[in-house]
């Protein structure tokens, strides 16, 4: 995301950079506060979701009419970014890319789980039927407050005591036992 504390008020715009190390298919998913889930990339703006390796991804794109602008609910929100090596059936591109971001229903967000996760598979063979993704993901928490907001209401920061130990000793100190 494009603030280094990943802190936005209401009315912000978000701007997403996404890099994947190998070519795939990319989507990007935006869980809000109160965990509704929405593809934001591809869209109706950026409908290929084939990217190559190493090849940057501005979400929204530049000249576009779309932007991710915070609004309520506020809270806790997560950025999702998933690269698979061929697309994902059950998230089909011309479902994705008739809005801006595509409200995503729990049916549609369960079957491609189902459809990427190995598990209980007894062998990984492309002739049972089922198909075999490799994938890669990276999620990213933004946080996001009210306009009105006097200060961060995030939890608080954390602090780190450490004690360093010597070959040296003072005969002062008891050992611990």
């Amino acid at each position: 995301v494009d603030r280094r504390d990943r802190t936005y008020r209401e009315g912000d715009l978000v701007v997403a950079t996404v890099e994947s190390s190998r070519a795939g298919y990319l989507y990007l998913l935006y869980c809000d506060a109160e965990s509704d889930v929405y593809a934001v990339f591809p869209n109706r703006y950026q409908q290929s979701n084939y990217v190559r390796a190493n090849e940057k991804v501005v979400v929204p794109t530049d000249g576009s009419n779309f932007q991710l602008r915070i609004v309520k609910p506020f809270g806790t929100e997560v950025l999702k970014a998933i690269v698979t090596d061929k697309p994902i059936k059950t998230m089909s591109l011309p479902d994705l890319t008739k809005a801006d971001a595509t409200k995503l229903d729990v049916t549609t967000l369960r079957n491609a789980i189902k459809a990427m996760s190995v598990d209980g598979v007894d062998s990984l063979d492309p002739d049972d039927g089922r198909d075999i993704y490799d994938w890669a993901e990276h999620s990213v928490e933004v946080f996001t407050l009210p306009a009105s907001a006097d200060r961060d209401i995030r939890q608080p920061k954390r602090f780190f005591f450490g004690a360093g130990i010597s070959e040296y000793e003072d005969k002062r100190i008891r050992n611990l036992t």
